[in-house]
């Protein structure tokens, strides 16, 4: 069954007035792929594919990695619907540090889990740099959200990165709109980011900008490194970056 067969998937999507009933959605969605739609490089598969074994192939197609809203502390829930002024999105979540892919990685929001790890505390440095930068309070609530709610592996593709966007970019920008945010932060996807929501590179002295729905002003966007970047660029071991636009 192909995804239009299953479902109106776009007034569904409308329909959704948090996270929580979105994720349902979007979890059905990913269930419903087939390979044999126009996207085959939206997950890792078998006979070939990289790093994902035969019997891996549909696990890794069914996963899904929901996210949100967090803070940088341990965190607490918080209500569904709430906005936030800031929100940091990035590429994937790195299921190959659970060590297994499938039932046991799925439904798992890392940032939120995984207080005491090493990479999590590195995160939460680059991100309350950030928030220095731009003269916020890194102790309130903001938004944490993956491109792909599949997850991936320490290195992304970014093959499989953009076909993911391109099949469910209304998904991704719903769950935008309801987060709300005053400001957005593109942690090493700033090029997938402004192609998705528009955004052309004109103002180079300053952010972007963008228009969301139910908002009455502009929201901000910037572009700084993936809080990771320095496990892949050795150069950037310490790197201590204020929030700075790059254009791809």
């Amino acid at each position: 069954m192909s995804m239009n067969q299953y479902f109106d998937w776009g007034k569904g999507i409308e329909r959704c007035s948090n996270l929580e009933e979105l994720f349902v959605l979007w979890r059905a969605a990913h269930l419903c792929e087939q390979l044999s739609e126009g996207y085959p490089d939206t997950y890792p598969i078998g006979r070939g594919g990289k790093k994902v074994d035969d019997e891996d192939t549909e696990k890794f197609r069914g996963s899904f990695c929901p996210d949100g809203v967090t803070r940088m502390e341990v965190p607490v829930r918080q209500p569904c619907t709430q906005s936030v002024q800031v929100l940091f999105i990035l590429k994937e979540a790195n299921l190959s540090g659970y060590g297994a892919i499938g039932p046991e990685t799925s439904g798992r929001f890392w940032f939120n889990e995984c207080i005491n790890s090493s990479t999590r505390k590195i995160y939460a440095n680059r991100f309350q740099a950030v928030f220095e930068a731009l003269g916020r309070n890194g102790t309130e609530s903001f938004g944490y959200i993956n491109l792909n709610k599949r997850g991936g592996f320490g290195d992304c593709n970014n093959t499989q990165l953009k076909q993911y966007v391109q099949k469910y970019m209304a998904f991704i920008i719903r769950e935008i709109e309801l987060l709300s945010p005053e400001i957005i932060v593109c942690c090493g996807c700033f090029d997938v980011v402004a192609e998705m929501l528009g955004i052309q590179p004109w103002n180079k002295g300053g952010p972007q900008h963008v228009w969301l729905p139910g908002k009455s002003e502009w929201t901000d966007v910037y572009y700084v490194y993936h809080p990771a970047c320095h496990i892949f660029e050795p150069s950037l071991k310490n790197l201590k970056e204020p929030v700075t636009i790059r254009h791809p």
